[in-house]
């Protein structure tokens, strides 16, 4: 793989198993500051957002089988990691999920889960 031409950087039902703790903003920053301009973001995320309340509570609460290290973040969490060009478009689906694609440009993300 020749990273000096853009590439599609896949992080398909991946980031959920990062923690806050992992700084997972950080860790896409690094991912992405290693490809060429022109590369592609590809994110799916997990997310509670669109459960009934009492099934979200319920995962939430840990009640999840073989859950391990799991992050639900919000829709707008998840749009945190795309770095979109001035004036592009945006097109999203949520479901149980959220998620983007987005074309690479150079510029650091913040690290925090907070917002």
């Amino acid at each position: 793989m020749d990273l000096t031409q853009p590439v599609a950087l896949r992080l398909v039902a991946v980031l959920h198993f990062l923690t806050g703790h992992d700084d997972p903003y950080v860790v896409v920053t690094r991912l992405l500051d290693r490809l060429a301009p022109g590369s592609y973001l590809v994110v799916s995320h997990a997310t509670l957002e669109l459960l009934p309340p009492e099934a979200a509570a319920a995962l939430a609460g840990g009640d999840v089988p073989g859950r391990g290290d799991f992050t639900s973040r919000t829709y707008q969490q998840v749009a945190r990691f795309r770095r979109p060009r001035p004036g592009a478009r945006e097109h999203s689906t949520r479901a149980g999920a959220s998620g983007g694609v987005c074309r690479h440009r150079p510029q650091a993300l913040s690290g925090s889960d907070d917002s």
